[in-house]
């Protein structure tokens, strides 16, 4: 039988085929597409998604903010508070020319001499009587500067943090003064005013009615300024993005806040509680029963016991609280009792019901005031989003008092959802309330449904004894087939057994008991049903030798059962009639399943993988991906349905001791958190306030205690005092940036000095800092004790030679693994710390991602290949190395994508007997000592490495940058499509451009003073930059532009005025004062030294319009090259002529926007016509020629393969950057250009004149599986 191993990744498919029984490797490959993130050349990752949705946010909030102005200004001049025309503010709006009028550039501009300053006008005009346009300029900075309403359900998340704290701040400085007022004193005593945290309602709104009562300004005018000023669109509804109930295909899920969701969440829980009391040696049963007449056998709670916990839940003020509480109240007369959960186990309580409880009293179930019930109550507190709204509802539509109506008003709602709909809920929720657990409620939740409710309720008693019956007997049944299943495979592989004989050795049957029960746990069943279960497999097996006509275990094996169809099979063979389309919940149901599609050739294929339940966009494309390889490889019959199919899963092999070593080190920091909880309250109040310890503080304490109370930069001592409160002076930072690795493990976070981690820190690494020795020095310091400690507990913990107690030794082997979890996250937090460079082995999400992909690809391969299982992928390496392919100390070639088909290869050949082999070698491993194993044959390692020697990887390239894209119309209100009036889907476009048209920095241009002599004719163009202060070193000055603001910068340093660093923090301070105060200048303009800048646009700035045309554009750098048009001919001598052009992305986009060539198809060169030759862009796959018109595809595998490269860049003086098709990297300035194989370079870089080549889609295409096809 043929077995295809994949290893799928993020951005890669390995992929081998292997014929075990004929000892050969039918085929192997790699399949390579996009990833969806961005990465730079030093393999730095940056999510895509967030990149593109951080510039439209910005595109979309310069759009919003300009519709303001345009809409108060259109009020203001309507009013006459503003001297402009509504010709000119249209002509602003529609024709983006900005007003020029003179009075409105005198009117916007700002004139501290004659106190025309927005934050004086605005004091002016909450203190006396203005002229309108006084009026309109105060009102048309408040629409300039008044921010951004949360609603309530986004306040909330808010209250805890900086914002919050910030806003209490300035309302309490500001006292009863006016935000305006408040800030024009700032400025005239020198304070900075921006930066500062401000509240619309609080602050702006507070303000603007100030305004407009002392102004008197009509009702009608104020109305319209208000909606003009304060109109804030609604957020766009994220209902379509909520996921689909795994047991009502369509029906949404239901939210965690609603109650009847919390009275399902309670009873599942109570529901699971049991109880036991360990019993001596000395007592005896007919004792403990005497003792416990009421103990319940099953271990179940009493209904007098449920209702008296069920209280403990009902709680307002805290989502969750712990099962001691539970226990407490239970024990109370029963102190020998024990439960199934630990007393710190983490419960969630019901604080929706509880509140609204509080509220409508006991019965609060059955509320009905006026038309509104309780389902219609909670509606509107989890749809409204405007909290005067809501007080107005409890007010004038419930009847509440004031108290209660400030109750009502402070409910907030978790977010989130359920796996469940509502529909699935309310029919679970009546089988809970009978006690079932909850898997058994969900099989009984739809057999109502099934068989009409009438039905159900006359036999309900019946039906549900069954159903226990069946769901409690179910696991004995599959237990037996399980051992029959794996004594028939151990029968048919063994070679000594007779075939045709129906003799085999019983003693196997003992054996496979033993290996699935365990022998102690055996023994302990009654003599009776050990015999029951010996007699039941021995009588599967004799079944199956009678009638076994192949020598294929796979062929004869029986059938898990299943729980839904025993008990649709019972409910049937009981006469009870089922309705059409009508099925059994199952408590494990997902939305992940899916169907085959077939075509006509009658074979079975991968179907579409999309699912609505699987939002990442990593997994999507994976599956994709896979779908094209493995159909590609079902319809050249290179596999078919009965193919096993392995599937590499990136887990750790985990036996019993390293699951419960990572229980008890998660236990222990939960532990450690409730501690540092009541240390932190209690510290707090000795600072002088008081603190709600939230996960964040939690994190805090800890770093705090595990820095020995140290800023590892700064070296300053870390006051607890100055950790916590309104004003905390250190707070978290990122080793390695969250920009560069997506890393907020507690591993990648320190607590530094706030004003070094936003002033020096910033988006650097502890390496690429001035002082990096001192720094990480200090760290190491704080690390090494306990990093020793860690070292000496796995050593005092090691199991030696000679026999040891199993128990003690399992002990010590959890022990020993704590330590090491523990050593793992210390050395963590060292290499983060100590790396010098950012590499892409920190992106934390990759091992994630990967576990999803291959979760979900298992489910997906199952729709057509049944014996499809998953292989961990430790246990891959670790069989590489036992079969020569990957050396004990060698570290994986992750430039070569070549090891993925090794991997594919090896994960091909782990079969279930010799990944019982490795778990026992891993167990064994934990005494240091090694399992070697057998080679699957003895030439397999050779055999792989020849296989993959010269494979083509397939790469999926898809050039989008001018694709043009098409997206739905939806409704902004509820997310649904538009349709037209044919009802179709309607569909918008725009003009389409992906990928980066420049790089980010804008820079000018100034023109040099002609030196003392030289003609003006002489001038040169400079390009220069704005830069802030910051970035300034003592080499600078001569960078800096303006003469004054150098001499100034050069004259402070030599003078010590100002060090280097109080430049940085503060600005450069010039030789004079304005008003009495320093002036400093905190952004410069400096000499940049651009390559090939490029016109982006003209400067909009009419303002200050500058006549000099070399001074009215915005430059760029390039950032990309999109192709290269290379051109052959011979001139009329018969002399070889080539020629070039390179085009970017941006001047791509206009000619495409134009509806222009990209490029001709012939160009003159000095009277010679030069034709088109090769079109070529990044990421295409070329094969190189030593010669025009060489036939290079008879060429012998290694020459061909030798010459199959990838463009990865194109230079604007033509030339072209080259790696080969196996390498993952491009080059850069840290990797070096060595060779693959022998006489095989990584890299090349070629000149246009001197490349020949073919190109993959026009003269060849590479199959999914890398066969390189000529095209005619």
């Amino acid at each position: 039988m043929k077995t295809l191993g994949l290893d799928i990744g993020t951005n890669s498919i390995g992929w081998g085929i292997v014929d075990e029984s004929a000892q050969k490797i039918q085929k192997c490959g790699v399949y390579i597409f996009p990833e969806c993130a961005n990465k730079d050349t030093s393999g730095n990752i940056s999510s895509k998604a967030a990149e593109r949705t951080g510039f439209r946010s910005a595109r979309r909030l310069k759009f919003r903010r300009k519709l303001r102005k345009y809409e108060t200004l259109k009020v203001l001049i309507k009013n006459g508070m503003c001297p402009l025309t509504l010709d000119e503010l249209e002509e602003w709006r529609k024709g983006k020319i900005y007003p020029t009028s003179k009075d409105f550039i005198n009117w916007y501009r700002t004139d501290e001499e004659k106190n025309w300053e927005p934050y004086f006008l605005r004091k002016k005009c909450v203190e006396q009587k203005c002229k309108p346009y006084e009026i309109g300029r105060a009102l048309y900075h408040i629409a300039q500067r008044r921010g951004f309403l949360s609603n309530r359900k986004e306040a909330s998340k808010e209250a805890d943090g900086k914002v919050s704290e910030g806003i209490s701040e300035v309302t309490q400085a500001k006292g009863d003064k006016t935000l305006g007022q408040y800030f024009y004193e700032l400025k005239q005593a020198g304070e900075k005013v921006r930066g500062k945290y401000t509240a619309r309602k609080a602050h702006y709104e507070e303000e603007f009615n100030k305004i407009c009562e002392v102004q008197e300004i009509s009702e009608n005018l104020r109305e319209d300024l208000y909606k003009a000023i304060f109109f804030q669109r609604k957020l766009k509804s994220q209902k379509f993005l909520v996921g689909k109930c795994t047991l009502e295909l369509g029906k949404p899920r239901c939210p965690v806040s609603h109650f009847e969701f919390e009275e399902f969440r309670m009873l599942s829980f109570i529901n699971s509680i049991r109880i036991s009391r360990q019993i001596s040696e000395s007592e005896t049963l007919s004792l403990f029963e005497e003792a416990n007449e009421n103990f319940p056998k099953d271990g179940k709670l009493t209904n007098e016991e449920i209702e008296l916990i069920k209280p403990l839940f009902f709680r307002i003020s805290k989502s969750n609280f712990d099962f001691k509480d539970i226990a407490k109240k239970l024990r109370k007369n029963h102190e020998e009792w024990t439960f199934n959960y630990r007393d710190d186990t983490n419960v969630a309580a019901c604080p929706v019901s509880a509140a609204l409880k509080s509220i409508f009293g006991e019965d609060w179930k059955n509320t009905k005031i006026d038309n509104y019930d309780i389902y219609d109550i909670w509606h509107v507190l989890f749809d409204f989003d405007d909290d005067e709204k809501l007080h107005e509802f409890a007010l004038n539509k419930l009847h509440l008092d004031s108290e209660m109506v400030d109750k009502f008003c402070s409910i907030h709602f978790q977010q989130g959802y359920a796996n469940l709909s509502l529909k699935a809920i309310r029919k679970i929720l009546p089988f809970l309330r009978k006690g079932y657990v909850y898997a058994h409620a969900v099989f009984l939740a739809n057999i109502p449904n099934m068989i009409g409710e009438d039905v159900y309720n006359k036999h309900a008693n019946e039906i549900e004894k069954a159903v226990e019956n069946i769901i409690t007997t179910l696991k004995d049944k599959n237990n037996r087939i399980t051992i029959a299943n794996r004594c028939i495979e151990a029968i048919f592989k063994d070679e000594k057994h007779d075939f045709h004989s129906e003799e085999w050795d019983k003693s196997i049957v003992d054996a496979q008991i033993a290996d699935l029960f365990g022998k102690k746990k055996f023994a302990e069943k009654l003599p009776v049903e050990q015999k029951e279960i010996r007699e039941d497999v021995i009588a599967k097996i004799e079944e199956t030798l009678k009638i076994a006509v192949t020598k294929n275990p796979n062929d004869y094996k029986y059938k898990a059962l299943r729980t839904d169809d025993l008990i649709e099979k019972y409910l049937r063979q009981q006469g009870f009639e089922i309705k059409k389309n009508a099925n059994l919940y199952h408590p494990s149901d997902n939305d992940y399943g899916f169907e085959p599609e077939y075509l006509e050739d009658g074979k079975k294929y991968l179907h579409s993988p999309r699912k609505p339940s699987v939002k990442n966009p990593v997994v999507m494309r994976a599956l994709f991906q896979l779908r094209k390889l493995v159909n590609y490889l079902i319809k050249t019959d290179e596999i078919d349905s009965e193919t096993r199919v392995h599937v590499e899963l990136a887990n750790e092999v985990n036996d019993k001791n390293w699951r419960k070593a990572i229980e008890d080190f998660q236990r222990d920091n939960e532990k450690k958190n409730a501690e540092y909880k009541a240390r932190m309250i209690g510290l707090c109040k000795e600072c002088g306030f008081e603190i709600e310890p939230t996960d964040s503080d939690v994190k805090k304490f800890r770093l705090w205690k595990e820095q020995n109370e140290t800023c590892p930069y700064t070296g300053k001592k870390i006051n607890i005092c100055d950790l916590f409160g309104p004003h905390p002076k250190f707070d978290f930072e990122h080793t390695i940036p969250r920009s560069l690795s997506y890393d907020d493990s507690l591993e990648n976070l320190t607590l530094c000095d706030s004003d070094f981690n936003r002033n020096v820190k910033k988006q650097h690494i502890p390496f690429e800092l001035p002082n990096c020795e001192e720094i990480i020095g200090r760290f190491e310091r704080m690390y090494e004790a306990k990093i020793d400690e860690c070292l000496s507990a796995i050593e005092r913990n090691k199991t030696r030679g000679g026999y040891i107690d199993p128990e003690i030794k399992n002990r010590k082997i959890v022990a020993r693994h704590k330590a090491q979890l523990e050593l793992d996250y210390y050395k963590g937090k060292l290499r983060r710390f100590t790396a010098k460079e950012v590499t892409s082995g920190f992106k934390h999400s990759q091992l994630n991602d990967t576990r999803i992909i291959t979760k979900f690809a298992l489910q997906y391969l199952k729709s057509v290949f049944p014996h499809t299982f998953p292989v961990k992928g430790s246990m891959t390496d670790t069989f590489k190395r036992q079969w020569g392919l990957l050396d004990r100390a060698e570290n994986k070639d992750r430039t070569n994508y070549r090891h993925h088909a090794v991997d594919a290869l090896t994960i091909a050949c782990v079969n279930r007997t010799k990944f019982n082999l490795l778990s026992e070698a891993v167990r064994a491993s934990s005494d240091g000592a090694h399992l070697k194993f057998a080679k699957p044959w003895d030439s397999f390692d050779k055999d792989v490495l020849s296989a993959v020697q010269y494979i083509v990887p397939k790469h999926f390239v898809d050039d989008n940058s001018l694709r043009q894209t098409k997206k739905v119309l939806r409704d902004p209100r509820t997310g649904k499509p538009k349709l037209d009036k044919n009802g179709n889907k309607i569909y918008i476009q725009g003009n389409t451009a992906r990928g980066s048209l420049h790089k980010d920095t804008f820079y000018g241009c100034i023109m040099t003073s002609p030196e003392k002599g030289e003609n003006l004719q002489d001038k040169k163009p400079i390009f220069v930059q704005r830069v802030s202060v910051d970035t300034l070193t003592k080499d600078s000055a001569d960078k800096i532009v303006d003469k004054g603001i150098r001499n100034t910068f050069i004259n402070n340093l030599e003078s010590g005025k100002q060090t280097l660093a109080e430049i940085q923090e503060k600005g450069i301070l010039l030789p004079y004062q304005m008003n009495g105060k320093n002036v400093y200048v905190k952004r410069i303009r400096v000499k940049a030294k651009p390559t090939s800048p490029l016109v982006l646009k003209k400067h909009n700035n009419v303002i200050d319009h500058n006549p000099k045309d070399y001074k009215q554009n915005y430059y760029v750098v390039n950032d990309e090259n999109y192709l290269i048009a290379l051109y052959r001919g011979k001139d009329e001598k018969g002399k070889f002529q080539s020629d070039y052009i390179v085009l970017n992305l941006l001047d791509a986009v206009h000619k495409k926007q134009n509806g222009e060539q990209l490029y001709p198809a012939v160009m003159e060169k000095k009277g010679t016509k030069l034709k088109l030759y090769k079109a070529l862009k990044n990421g295409q796959i070329i094969i190189l020629q030593n010669f025009l018109d060489e036939d290079v595809f008879n060429l012998p595998a290694k020459d061909l393969f030798s010459r199959v490269y990838r463009i990865s860049t194109l230079e604007s003086d033509g030339r072209v950057n080259l790696s080969h098709i196996v390498i993952a990297e491009a080059k850069n300035k840290n990797n070096k250009n060595e060779c693959i194989d022998e006489g095989i370079d990584k890299y090349k870089r070629l000149s246009n004149s001197g490349l020949y080549c073919l190109v993959e889609g026009t003269d060849f295409t590479i199959s999914p599986i890398g066969e390189i096809i000529p095209r005619n």
